[in-house]
C-alpha cells in the first residue's frame, strides 16, 4: 500500500467529452457566417469582452474543447466574456438577430453541448468570469461560473478548507449544475449539495438570485439540472468545510497474463464486500482498470488495477479498514502516463452491488481490449452522498452502489470501431444491475431515455422550472429540459418546489 500526505485535488475524471455528437445529432447545422448586423452590435455593446471570428488568430485555439472529437465543430463567432454585460449583449443580439448559440465554461461536456456547428452559430465564452472570493470565517467561498476547479482548489488550500471539485480544468458552471461528483464526495457530499446560493442571468437579462428561500425551485434545479437549461450561471457560493486529517491510500496489481486476472478479481470484490461494506462516509474509494507504464524499465503498457481514495480519519484506523486489500499479494509501484489530446468515447451506469462473477466479466472483457488508452473506472457512491435528503435538490442517484464508466480513446477509424464494439458488450454486461440511472455529467447520447436516467421522478419538476424561468425556450442543448413527444404530467413532486413554482420570479 503506498500513503501520501493529503491534498485536496478531488478530480472526477471530467477532462474529456464523449460519444458520437456529429452536427446532426446535436441540431447544430447553419450555413452561413455571423450577420454583419450582430457583429456591428457586439463590438458596440461589449464591455471589456471581446468577438472572436473565424479570421483571426487565436480563433482555432478559442473554439476547440478538450476532446479532439469536436474538433470539426466550428462556430461562426466567439464571444469571450469578461463582464455580466457582456453576456446581456451575447443574448440580446443572439435573439434580435435569430443566431444558434452555446455556452461555455470549461468545455468538458461529454457530449459537445458546448461546442457549435458549421456556419453562423456564437460560441459565447464564460472562462472570464472566474472571479474566486473565499471567506474563512464564515466558511464559504462565492466563485465564477468561468472558474476552473483546479483555481477554485488553490485558493481553498491556502485556508485549509474542502469542497467537492472535479479535475483541474474543468469549468464550474456544468460541474455543479450535474451535481458533480469529486474523490471526496463519500465524505462532503457532491459538489451541488454545498450550494448556498446561485445568481443566474435569464433570456430578457435580468439576473435573479436563487437560495433555498429565494427562487427556490431554481435553486432545487439548477441542482442537478445540468447547465444550459435555465439561464446563464454567473456565479455560486458555497459551503465549505474545514480540512482534517486525512490521507491518501493507493494499491495497484499488474493483470500481465490470465493467472493475474484472478487478483484483479479478488481485489475488486474485496474493495466492494469488506472495504467499502465495512465503513461509513470517512472511506472515499475508487478503481481503475488502464494500462500504464511499467515501473524500472519494465515492459511498456502492462494492463493494471490501480485502486485509490482517501480516508478522513487517523492512519492507523486507515490501515486496519485496508488490511483485507493490503493483504492481496503481487503489488507493484507504479508510474502515470502521459497525455496526448485524441478523440475519446465515455459512457457511465450506475450499478447496484456486483457479485464475483460480474468482476470478473469486467475483467476479461476489459483485459482483452487492444487500445491501450483505454480505461474502465468504477467510484463507490454511498456515505454523504445517500444521505443528502432526496427531495432537496434535482440530483436524484443517491442510493447506486457505484458509478461505473469507460472512457475509451482512438486514433483511428479501426480503433473507434472496436471500443463501440467493446462499449455495446460493456453495456451489456452491467444491464442486470444497472439502476437506470446514469450520471448527468457523464452525458450519453445514446441513453434510450435520457430524461428517466438523468432525472428520473424530478424531470416534471424539472419542465416546469424551465418552462417558469425559460418561457420562450431561449436555452437549448442535445437532451436538454425539453417535454417528450406524448407530453408530461404536471409535477407532484418535490411539494415545496410545488409551491414555489405557483410564485413569480423574484429578482
Amino acid at each position: 500500500m503506498y500513503i501520501w500526505p493529503f491534498e485536496v485535488s478531488a478530480w472526477e475524471g471530467e477532462d474529456a467529452a464523449v460519444l458520437v455528437a456529429p452536427d446532426e445529432r446535436m441540431a447544430l447545422r447553419a450555413t452561413a457566417a455571423l450577420p454583419e448586423g450582430l457583429v456591428a452590435f457586439l463590438q458596440g455593446e461589449l464591455r471589456g469582452g471581446r468577438l472572436v471570428l473565424p479570421a483571426d488568430a487565436d480563433y482555432g485555439k478559442l473554439r476547440k474543447t478538450y476532446n479532439a472529437r469536436f474538433d470539426a465543430l466550428r462556430p461562426g463567432g466567439i464571444v469571450q466574456c469578461v463582464s455580466e454585460q457582456d453576456v446581456r449583449a451575447s443574448l440580446e443580439g443572439v435573439q434580435r438577430f435569430q443566431v444558434p448559440f452555446r455556452l461555455r465554461a470549461g468545455g468538458h461536456s461529454f457530449a459537445g453541448q458546448s461546442s457549435l456547428g458549421e456556419g453562423d452559430g456564437l460560441l459565447i465564452l464564460l472562462a472570464g468570469l472566474n472571479g474566486i472570493r473565499v471567506d474563512p470565517q464564515c466558511l464559504e467561498a462565492e466563485v465564477g461560473s468561468g472558474c476552473t476547479c483546479g483555481a477554485l482548489q488553490q485558493a481553498l488550500d491556502a485556508h485549509q478548507l474542502l469542497l467537492p471539485l472535479g479535475g483541474a480544468p474543468v469549468g464550474m458552471a456544468g460541474y455543479a449544475q450535474g451535481g458533480g461528483f469529486g474523490e471526496i464526495s463519500r465524505s462532503l457530499g457532491m459538489n451541488s449539495d454545498r450550494v448556498l446560493s446561485a445568481r443566474v442571468m435569464l433570456a430578457d437579462g435580468r439576473i435573479v438570485e436563487a437560495s433555498e428561500n429565494l427562487n427556490h425551485d431554481l435553486w432545487w434545479a439548477l441542482r442537478g439540472g445540468t447547465g444550459g437549461n435555465f439561464g446563464v450561471l454567473l456565479s455560486v457560493r458555497y459551503r465549505l468545510e474545514q480540512a482534517r486529517e486525512s490521507h491518501g491510500w493507493s494499491f495497484a496489481w499488474p493483470i500481465a497474463q490470465a493467472s493475474d486476472r484472478a487478483r484483479a478479481i479478488e481485489a475488486l470484490t474485496v474493495l466492494q464486500d469488506r472495504v467499502v461494506h465495512g465503513s461509513g462516509p470517512e472511506l472515499n474509494a475508487s478503481a481503475d482498470l488502464r494500462r500504464w507504464p511499467a515501473a524500472n524499465g519494465g515492459p511498456p503498457e502492462i494492463l493494471r488495477l490501480f485502486v485509490w481514495g482517501t480516508w478522513f480519519g487517523s492512519q492507523a484506523d486507515m490501515q486496519a479498514l485496508l488490511k483485507p486489500l493490503a493483504d492481496i499479494p503481487g503489488q507493484q509501484p507504479f508510474t502515470q502516463s502521459g497525455t496526448k489530446r485524441m478523440p475519446v468515447l465515455r459512457q457511465a451506469r450506475f450499478v447496484s452491488e456486483l457479485p464475483p462473477s460480474q468482476w470478473k466479466a469486467l475483467v476479461d472483457d476489459h483485459a482483452d481490449l487492444s487500445n491501450p488508452a483505454s480505461t474502465l473506472t468504477l467510484s463507490a457512491w454511498g456515505g454523504a452522498i445517500a444521505d443528502y435528503p432526496l427531495e432537496q435538490s434535482s440530483f436524484i442517484h443517491r442510493q447506486a452502489a457505484f458509478n461505473i464508466y469507460v472512457t475509451g480513446f482512438w486514433d483511428g477509424a479501426g480503433d473507434e470501431r472496436r471500443m463501440q464494439a467493446y462499449l455495446a458488450r460493456w453495456r451489456a454486461s452491467v444491464a442486470p444491475w444497472w439502476t437506470g440511472g446514469i450520471y448527468q455529467n457523464f452525458a450519453d447520447l445514446d441513453a434510450p431515455d435520457y430524461r428517466a436516467s438523468y432525472w428520473g421522478e424530478a424531470f416534471p419538476a424539472l419542465l416546469a422550472v424551465k418552462r417558469k424561468y425559460d418561457p420562450a425556450g431561449l436555452f437549448r442543448v442535445s437532451q436538454g429540459i425539453e417535454a417528450p413527444l406524448g407530453g408530461c404530467e404536471p409535477p407532484r413532486w418535490p411539494p415545496k418546489v410545488v409551491d414555489w413554482l405557483g410564485r413569480p420570479v423574484e429578482v
